[in-house]
């Protein structure tokens, strides 16, 4: 059985995968990391196992190392057998790239389970929320809602410090990078660990730590 709830989208042209190429940026670490998680599912031909992918198709992969890399508190799941969900917030980027991405993998045996949702929704329920370019103007209402819950909120903003997420996506001269707000982090109960941070910029009490 498969854990996916797929979008059923009246016009599917309209999520079409990004057209342009991006390099992964932080470290030549990051491409077998990627290329592990996007494997050999459907969508994913040989023109994709280089060192250039979509923009979203990296961003399905690092969701995927995330939730590898991040640690939930033990009173997050229901059961040993619960799934790790995720949720895609207001508009889909992704359109079939992060079901494939997901496809056949699982986390500590969790299987994942991606839904759509639009705002309002009760997202404390998910393990991660995304939260899309789309949403950008809810998403203190968003944040907000979350407090306190063991929650993984990933946004695609300006700055992790303006949306109060605990990572954010950044595109820098077409690289995709991310960032990490300790501080909501541990605000969401939720460990990080050092080989994830090792490849972020990192924030905290609002300020950038190291280099970047």
């Amino acid at each position: 059985m498969r854990h996916f709830h797929r979008r059923m989208d009246a016009n599917p042209a309209s999520h079409k995968p990004a057209r342009c190429w991006f390099v992964v940026g932080c470290s030549c670490l990051l491409l077998p990391f990627l290329l592990m998680a996007v494997g050999p599912s459907p969508g994913f031909g040989p023109e994709a196992q280089g060192s250039e992918l979509s923009e979203y198709a990296i961003k399905a992969a690092y969701l995927y190392n995330f939730a590898k890399f991040v640690e939930w508190p033990s009173d997050t799941f229901a059961d040993k057998n619960a799934p790790l969900t995720i949720a895609v917030v207001g508009n889909d980027p992704f359109g079939p790239l992060l079901d494939q991405c997901l496809n056949g993998k699982n986390i500590n045996n969790r299987p994942f389970v991606v839904q759509r949702v639009k705002w309002p929704a009760d997202l404390r329920k998910f393990q991660i929320v995304f939260i899309g370019s789309s949403e950008e103007r809810r998403i203190p209402k968003i944040t907000e809602s979350l407090q306190g819950a063991p929650v993984l909120t990933v946004s695609e903003t300006e700055l992790v410090t303006r949306s109060k997420c605990v990572i954010n996506f950044v595109v820098e001269a077409q690289k995709v990078r991310f960032e990490v707000d300790i501080d909501s982090a541990e605000q969401a109960r939720l460990k990080i660990s050092s080989k994830l941070l090792m490849l972020a910029r990192v924030f905290k009490d609002g300020r950038l730590q190291g280099k970047g």
